[in-house]
């Protein structure tokens, strides 16, 4: 490994343990490339004060294991030219030494990486080549929020693989280890043709843990709506309808995904289709707690309203999930695209929601109601449980009525107020509605000339009754 890569790796390390800022990182590798081409990069960000000399030996430390794994199986070693010596700058200051992250920018009035020249890519991936599990490393194909996503080739089985691997720099966290691995988990225990299975996992001598999976010959959903367009309802519901029921295993095995978008759904050559990326999925019989009770987990574009503010979630979150999906199928279009995440994360967008018939005007109406139900913001208004969603989803497959109802989400087709609006919007309507020609405005809606004659009967009723009393007792 050069010293580029090197200086590359070493900057990941540190953005990984938060011990430098992007813009930080990327402005010293610039100061670097024009100033001192010769140095390490851990050397230049030691003398300017960002890191600590205890830091710095941290990074190197785990530099130098993870050079190690992303050595060839050769057991040539690497020596570490670039990863200075401690200790190389005698002049450093006790002060620079120890000093923390600062609040200034050391390199301030310098162009940030990427603007000028060029920088040595990190794309040049070590792993390509190399056998893990089993499996030849072919190519990079991807990466996810848990790992980098590789197309490989099973040896003894023969067959096309995908291997995610744990990047080597993330490892240093013993709980994304653990989260990566209950990833497989959660998969592995799911069998059912509408989720990608998981083949095995592990971690190779050398301390790289991945996990191996079922290749998939097609495209996620996202790329399918980008290059299709809008779906047809009775495909669109085919497609929600086979993830639904590969969701259906998962919550009756007690796995609530947590992560469905159109992303994580696979649609094959053939058109069959696949649910895969259970890394944010949460096993309700695991005793094992990883997230903090009302943590935001998800997507925001398809995230739950109630995500980050109840507790507890259920396998409601991924109904809601799916709704957002089938809205997306149905219609072309990401219903909360263009809106800033902060109106996601407050749910205002959600009140925002604009009914799908507005994108797609020959949408029949239970296709609208069903996607409504899924999409309530309320989730004690939704579809309780996917088995009552495949329900009506299986009835608008075969053309039957469905038991889904209007949804208050959005107004009703052709007009008009969502439930909520209605009620609020009646109350308005009877304050400003004229009265009819006397009455008035007091209680119980009567006209004054009625007031005094009830008033005059009342005074006669009492000096009657006075009368009567000085009578009997005279």
């Amino acid at each position: 490994m050069d010293i580029h890569q090197n200086d590359l790796l070493f900057g990941k390390i540190a953005l990984n343990k938060r011990l430098i800022t992007r813009d930080l990182l990327n402005r010293a590798l610039h100061y670097q490339r024009t100033q001192a081409p010769g140095r390490p990069l851990g050397e230049i960000l030691l003398e300017k004060g960002v890191l600590t000399r205890e830091q710095v030996e941290e990074i190197l430390a785990f530099q130098d294991h993870v050079n190690k794994i992303k050595l060839s199986q050769t057991s040539v070693p690497t020596a570490a030219p670039a990863a200075f010596q401690v200790g190389s700058n005698p002049g450093l200051s006790a002060t620079s030494r120890h000093q923390m992250v600062p609040t200034h920018n050391p390199w301030e009035g310098t162009t940030a990486v990427g603007s000028t020249g060029t920088t040595p890519s990190p794309e040049q991936d070590p792993l390509v080549g190399e056998v893990v599990g089993g499996c030849t490393i072919n190519a990079k194909i991807g990466a996810g929020g848990m790992g980098a996503i590789y197309l490989a080739h099973h040896e003894a089985l023969r067959k096309d693989v995908v291997v995610k691997i744990l990047p080597p720099e993330s490892a240093a966290n013993p709980r994304t280890v653990e989260r990566f691995f209950r990833e497989a988990r959660a998969a592995a225990k799911l069998e059912h043709p509408s989720i990608v299975q998981v083949q095995d996992v592990g971690t190779t001598e050398r301390g790289l843990h991945y996990i191996i999976m079922q290749y998939i010959d097609g495209q996620n959903l996202e790329e399918w709506i980008q290059g299709k367009g809008r779906n047809t309802p009775q495909e669109a519901t085919r497609i929600v309808l086979e993830v639904a029921r590969g969701l259906q295993t998962a919550h009756r095995a007690g796995v609530i995904h947590r992560d469905i978008k159109a992303e994580n759904i696979l649609v094959t050559q053939t058109g069959s289709v696949k649910l895969t990326d259970f890394g944010l999925a949460k096993d309700l019989n695991s005793e094992l707690k990883l997230t903090a009770d009302g943590a935001m987990i998800g997507t925001p574009l398809y995230m739950a309203p109630e995500i980050g503010r109840v507790k507890e979630i259920d396998g409601r979150v991924d109904l809601y999930s799916l709704g957002v999906t089938y809205y997306y199928l149905l219609t072309g279009v990401q219903p909360f695209r263009g809106f800033s995440a902060l109106d996601i994360l407050s749910a205002k967008a959600h009140d925002k929601l604009k009914p799908p018939e507005e994108h797609a005007p020959d949408l029949p109406d239970e296709f609208r109601r069903v996607c409504g139900k899924m999409l309530e913001k309320d989730r004690d208004l939704r579809y309780p449980t996917v088995d009552a969603l495949i329900r009506d989803l299986e009835a608008l497959d075969r053309g039957l009525p469905v038991d889904a109802g209007e949804p208050t989400i959005w107004p009703p087709r052709g007009g008009g107020l969502t439930t909520s609006a209605r009620r609020k919007a009646g109350k308005q309507e009877t304050a400003k509605r004229p009265k009819p020609p006397g009455v008035s405005d007091l209680p119980g809606g009567l006209s004054p000339g009625a007031l005094i004659a009830i008033a005059a009967i009342a005074v006669v009723v009492f000096v009657l009754f006075v009368v009567f009393l000085v009578v009997v007792f005279a």
